[in-house]
């Protein structure tokens, strides 16, 4: 390791114990003297009421602090965390449903809401239907959906009713024409109207004489007068050159502007409940069919308005308790949101309550439009879920809006035609029941003070971090930790109680977490907590003196703060207050005892920690964990370290001290004293034994003969090396007739063993030289067949077919040298891929290399 790194090391191990010290140290604080003050520093800090307990600002410290300091347990207020649960409450789908929690500020503490899927459950479906003109064909096709829909939802649920409501938009100006004869009746056609067009459209043609003409025959050629009612679709004209047939044409469609609509529409409306919830497929029907058609001016519609009401009034829709509820808006156009009533003048914000009266929406002219936070919070308040069928010019718009309202689904239909329409609805119940999420809300006065976190467990073991779980099928169970933080007290520093509800996303159960905050002390029985403000004083209790007070010249009354022989108040380490010692706070620990006498970092250092980090430091001692031991606490209790693979301790051969083996004998190494280079010679010392139980042919009656030579314990083995051990010393000795006897020692309790195989590994020496001969034949026999192999491959490549001399390895022939030329003429062609008209040739000199001249041939 080098230097630098070293010094990284420390420096890094310094970081840790002074980061460990400060959090140690985040209690106290000279600033601190009362106990609410003290527990609202965290959760780790405690108080200590003990009446002779030091200085105020000495009594809020950690637990561990304080019992050093002398202070009990049953002195000290501490932060108090409970968790109950009622388990008593019955319920299918949430559990539990009432939890309680105890807080102090800083402290968290969580609960576990399991949120199960039924398998099939009852469904309210409340269709809530725009009605204004465009509706008009989406109307009709949904006359045939009730009993299609509830054969099609029996698949799924055990139990369908139907509910049914309408609605346009706020019945006001500029939502709709407050003219006198478009109130009651908003498609009237008005006579006047077609007759002002006709004078424009005259006025217009004047200009044109060409085709005056033309006009006045149009008008007197129309099968009738325009006298029929006319729509309430507005018209918007081009003030350009038309043609005449254009002209023709435009008057005389102006009747059958209303052959789209019915003559008698609904005068505009905010919200009508037109059918309480019910299983009577047939009444459904009846009730759609004696529908009509509405209309209003502008673009946007009162749809969240409805919603809100189909939602908040229980009692009037009929919504069962058990039932899963579905909320079906239907429209083509986009909704008003909040403050778009201004417009209107309406500036109320929508208070979220019901206002119907004979099931009509009364607060539409009051009260602004809804935001979409606050029908959120209804929607889940009263276990809705929400589906949105829009024309597909629409989607993108509500696609925004599904986001923020959950538990809702948004289905895309190029016409509500009755077999689309029912299939988005099943597709929706299925999509809304396989996803399950919760929604955690504070109470609005404490929401700033206390945090929730959620953290889901789905059925496939995976953790997601948002709120829910998709996929969950029925019988499934989903997990939630819902964790619950206080991060500071009321204003006035009372305790006091705090409801958080967790909502299940369309589910009609749900789970009451009730949070209870600890701003106060009580300080035990007595009630007194000690948080003197002055010398000798205490809030709530009289003036108290012990022995040793001393009045000095300017009246102050002080405390005998030096120790007994010492000149030096509280030990050269603290201040002296009121009589008493404030010991001095450093980075490397507390100062504490009645005159400062006691610190908890005089000690032993291992590893760059105090005590190890194994331990904590008392008057200058180490008070190790149960599990250490040591001046350092760097002694582990436990031998296990020194445990063999055999079981054994240190292998038999030593002890174990501090975590590691020391051998008996001084040779011996290793973790469990198994290597001993230098044992081997020690097989040389019980060769005379061997010896002597040779000479008595290894017969047990005869052992006793050899006692003075060896080890009292010998014995007489088949095989030693099938019974050796790891403690066993393996040996060999041969005797006088050449014959190898192995045998094996061993050491345990001090006592030497000795083992001696009886079956001698004896070899004849005839034999022996005649395996040597053998050897040494065979050896030679090899070499000869492979150099005879050799010379036989190289004679045969110097004799290739039609080979020369050339060809061959260089050989020197024996005719004169002058007789062979020095330059060899080879003809080499060239020819390309398109040869030109004739072959191009080049001739090449190539100087012959002497053969014989590097050898001297």
């Amino acid at each position: 390791m080098t230097s630098w790194f070293r010094t990284y090391v420390r420096l890094l191990l310094c970081c840790v114990v002074v980061a460990s010290d400060a959090g140690d140290s985040a209690c106290w604080s000279p600033g601190v003297t009362s106990c609410a003050e003290c527990l609202g520093r965290g959760p780790q800090c405690a108080w200590c009421f003990k009446k002779d307990f030091l200085v105020p600002s000495q009594r809020c410290d950690s637990p561990v602090k304080l019992l050093r300091r002398g202070c009990d347990r049953e002195f000290m207020e501490q932060s108090e965390i409970k968790v109950e649960v009622d388990a008593t409450a019955s319920s299918t789908q949430v559990s539990p449903q009432d939890i309680s929690i105890t807080l102090r500020p800083g402290s968290e503490a969580s609960a576990i809401v399991a949120v199960k899927q039924l398998e099939r459950y009852p469904v309210d479906l409340y269709c809530l239907v725009d009605v204004s003109a465009s509706m008009q064909e989406n109307l009709d096709h949904l006359k045939t959906v009730g009993v299609a829909l509830s054969f099609r939802m029996a698949e799924h649920s055990s139990d369908l009713w139907l509910g049914f409501g309408s609605f346009v938009d706020k019945p006001v100006s500029p939502y709709i024409n407050v003219h006198s004869s478009k109130i009651d009746n908003p498609c009237r056609f008005d006579t006047s109207l077609v007759a002002s067009v006709t004078k424009l459209v005259l006025l217009y043609t004047s200009l044109y004489g060409a085709i005056t003409a033309v006009i006045s025959a149009c008008i007197n050629q129309c099968p009738q007068k325009p006298a029929a009612p006319m729509s309430c679709s507005r018209v918007t004209f081009i003030w350009s050159p038309v043609s005449s047939s254009a002209i023709q044409n435009f008057v005389c469609g102006l009747p059958s502007l209303t052959s789209d609509y019915e003559i008698r529409c609904r005068p505009a409306h905010g919200f009508h409940h037109v059918l309480s919830m019910t299983s009577n497929m047939s009444e459904f029907t009846r009730v759609i069919k004696r529908q009509r058609i509405s209309g209003n001016m502008d673009t946007p519609e009162g749809g969240l308005d409805a919603m809100l009401q189909a939602a908040v009034c229980q009692r009037s829709v009929g919504w069962r308790p058990d039932a899963k509820r579905l909320l079906l808006l239907m429209t083509d156009q986009p909704s008003h949101l909040a403050l778009d009533s201004r417009l209107a003048g309406i500036v109320t914000p929508h208070d979220g309550l019901c206002h119907l009266e004979n099931n009509v929406y009364t607060g539409s002219t009051k009260m602004d439009h809804p935001s979409v936070g606050l029908l959120s919070d209804k929607l889940l308040e009263n276990h809705m879920h929400s589906i949105f069928a829009v024309e597909k010019q629409q989607y993108q718009w509500y696609e925004e809006l599904v986001r923020l309202l959950p538990g809702s689904y948004l289905g895309k239909l190029g016409f509500f035609q009755a077999p689309n329409l029912i299939e988005l609805v099943v597709d929706a119940y299925k999509t809304l029941l396989s996803e399950v999420a919760v929604s955690v809300s504070v109470e609005d006065k404490a929401a700033s003070r206390y945090w929730v976190s959620v953290s889901p467990l789905c059925p496939d073991g995976s953790t997601v971090k948002d709120q829910s779980c998709s996929g969950v099928m029925p019988g499934q169970t989903v997990y939630f930790n819902i964790t619950i933080g206080m991060r500071s007290c009321p204003g006035n520093g009372e305790d006091e109680d705090v409801t958080v509800m967790v909502r299940p996303v369309g589910y009609n159960e749900s789970t009451v977490i009730k949070v209870h905050s600890k701003c106060t002390c009580s300080c035990g029985a007595t009630r007194r907590c000690y948080e003197e403000s002055q010398c000798g004083g205490s809030s709530g209790q009289e003036q108290e003196l012990d022995q040793g007070l001393i009045n000095d010249a300017d009246g102050e009354s002080s405390w005998n703060c030096r120790r007994d022989g010492s000149d030096v108040d509280c030990s050269g380490r603290g201040a002296c207050e009121c009589g008493r010692c404030v010991c001095d706070q450093t980075r490397l620990g507390a100062v504490y005892g009645k005159h400062c006498e006691i610190d908890d970092f005089s000690c032993p250092y291992r590893g760059g920690l105090l005590c190890g980090g194994r331990g904590t430091c008392v008057s200058g001692e180490c008070v190790c964990e149960d599990d250490w031991t040591g001046d350092s606490c760097g002694c582990p209790v436990s031998t296990a370290t020194c445990q063999s693979t055999k079981g054994l301790l240190c292998g038999g051969r030593g002890r174990c001290v501090c975590g590691r083996c020391v051998c008996d004998d001084p040779r011996r190494s290793g973790d469990f004293c198994e290597r001993c280079p230098a044992c081997q010679n020690s097989c040389q010392s019980y060769w005379k034994c061997v010896d002597c139980h040779l000479s008595h042919g290894l017969a047990q009656k005869e052992a006793g003969h050899c006692n003075n030579t060896c080890a009292p314990l010998v014995g007489y083995v088949d095989v030693v090396s099938g019974q050796a051990e790891e403690m066993w010393i393996q040996c060999m000795y041969i005797s006088n007739d050449n014959c190898r006897h192995r045998f094996q020692t061993s050491t345990r309790a001090g006592q030497a063993q000795l083992q001696i195989s009886t079956r001698p590994e004896c070899g004849n020496n005839s034999r022996l030289l005649g395996t040597f001969l053998s050897v040494c034949a065979l050896t030679v026999l090899c070499g000869l067949v492979v150099v005879a192999v050799s010379r036989l491959l190289l004679q045969k490549r110097g004799l290739s077919p039609g080979g020369t001399a050339a060809e061959g390895p260089y050989h020197c022939p024996g005719k004169d040298l002058s007789f062979i030329p020095t330059t060899n003429e080879k003809t080499v062609t060239y020819r390309r891929d398109c040869p030109p008209d004739r072959p191009l040739e080049m001739h090449i000199q190539v100087p012959k290399m002497p053969l014989c001249d590097p050898w001297q041939c």
